[in-house]
C-alpha cells in the first residue's frame, strides 16, 4: 500500500500531537521543525486533519495545535481515510473495462471489497497510543534498555 507524502505527513503530525498530548497546544514551527515538514506545506495537512475532527486550533501568541480527543480514540485508519480518501473508494462494478462481461467485472469488484477488508482490519485497529507505545520500545531497544510493563 503505498500513501501520500501528505498522509504520511499528516501521521507524524498526529503522532507528535499524541506525544505532547497532556501538554495541549503545539505551535505549528515547533510542530514542523520536529517533524521535518515545511511550514507551508504542514499548514496544508493541518487544515485536513482540522476538517477531519481530529485537531484543533487556538489563534494568537499562545496559540497553537492539540488533537481533539486521545490518541487512543485516533486510528491510523481515520487518518488514513481523510487524507487518502480516493483509497478505499472500490470502483462501480457496473462502469468495468470495455468489452468485459459483467461476471467478470464483479469478480473483481469482489477481490478489491476483500483487500480493502483486510487492510482496514489492520489499521483500523492501530490506534496512536499502540504507536506511541511501538515508538517507545523501539527506541529502547535502539539504547539497549530493557523495558518492563507490568
Amino acid at each position: 500500500m503505498k500513501i501520500s507524502l501528505r498522509c504520511h505527513y499528516a501521521l507524524k503530525v498526529i503522532l507528535d500531537l499524541s506525544n505532547h498530548f497532556q501538554n495541549n497546544l503545539v505551535h505549528i514551527i515547533d510542530l514542523a521543525e520536529r517533524q521535518n515538514i515545511p511550514p507551508k506545506y504542514i499548514e496544508q495537512v493541518l487544515t485536513q486533519l482540522k476538517k477531519g475532527g481530529f485537531i484543533q486550533s487556538k489563534k494568537g501568541p499562545s496559540g497553537g495545535y492539540s488533537l481533539c480527543r486521545p490518541p487512543k480514540s485516533i486510528t491510523v485508519g481515520g487518518i488514513i481515510r481523510v487524507m487518502e480518501p480516493s483509497l478505499f473508494s472500490t470502483p462501480d462494478p457496473d462502469n468495468g473495462l470495455p468489452g468485459n462481461d459483467g461476471a467478470t467485472r464483479n469478480g473483481f469488484f469482489g477481490v478489491l471489497e476483500e483487500v480493502e477488508e483486510a487492510i482496514s482490519s489492520v489499521i483500523d485497529k492501530i490506534d496512536f497510543s499502540d504507536i506511541q507505545q511501538r515508538e517507545t520500545d523501539v527506541l529502547s531497544k535502539e539504547n539497549g534498555a530493557i523495558t518492563y510493563n507490568i
